[in-house]
């Protein structure tokens, strides 16, 4: 198991930021996912699952996402498993500063199967990952703010 932190400063609305974790479009605009969607029906928030589709080390995998804690537009909280019996849970604090949102992103992530052995290898590429989808969520929420 390793730890994750991440934070960043987006100059956009948390409404804004918290929709892009909270939608299959989103999720789909600013990560690696190749697939996206609900798995349980409207309206979404606590107990509401996601399941999502990736492509990691050239492996395809499908991972469930469980919302544990929603409050829009603030936090966002779930765990997820995956195939081989990899698991998380990722925290998403969002907070209202200078004209933007200070995004927060922490957890622990535990990979599965084969991954488990090379799993302090693996969170350099996991960190690599994440880096990238926070610039491009950066770079879509700033670029979409001003055009609104």
């Amino acid at each position: 198991m390793f730890d994750v932190y991440y934070e960043t400063f987006i100059k956009c609305p948390p409404e804004m930021v918290f929709n892009m974790f909270t939608t299959p479009e989103g999720m789909l605009k600013h990560t690696t996912f190749l697939e996206a969607e609900w798995e349980t029906p409207a309206p979404h928030g606590v107990g509401s699952v996601m399941r999502l589709s990736s492509r990691f080390l050239g492996r395809l995998n499908e991972t469930r996402s469980t919302m544990v804690a929603w409050e829009d537009p603030n936090l966002l909280i779930f765990t997820a498993a995956g195939e081989g019996g990899s698991s998380s849970r990722i925290e998403h604090l969002m907070e209202a500063k200078d004209g933007g949102t200070w995004l927060v992103i922490k957890g622990q992530v535990e990979m599965g199967g084969m991954f488990k052995l090379a799993e302090p290898l693996l969170k350099g590429q996991f960190d690599k990952r994440i880096l990238a989808n926070l610039e491009t969520l950066k770079v879509i929420c700033e670029s979409e703010q001003v055009t609104a």
